[in-house]
């Protein structure tokens, strides 16, 4: 599984970019936390899971959303964010994400 999401993550350039993780499993969050290392400017992860969401932010992730109770239009100015993301990784698996 990391190396999938050190993969995933790192066929993009990602410095400086604003990158949404949709998906909190575990290929979610190790993408999203590689993401954070590179040097991404805003890393954001969702998913409708609350466990999955608490242990993001128990890792580090900098910013996480539960899509069923928010959206992320919403959210985004609360983060600093004008404009849209500049890079997006489908993690969940789930045809609805």
């Amino acid at each position: 599984p990391l190396g999938n999401a050190v993969h995933t993550a790192l066929s993009f350039d990602l410095v400086g970019e604003d990158v949404l993780v949709t998906g909190a499993g575990p290929i979610g969050i190790m993408g999203a936390l590689v993401a954070q290392c590179v040097g991404a400017r805003k890393v954001v992860i969702t998913d409708i899971n609350p466990v999955r969401l608490d242990l993001a932010r128990k890792l580090g992730v900098q910013h996480v959303v539960d899509a069923s109770k928010e959206k992320l239009r919403d959210v985004m100015p609360s983060i600093g964010m004008t404009e849209g993301f500049d890079v997006g990784l489908e993690m969940s698996g789930a045809a609805p994400a």
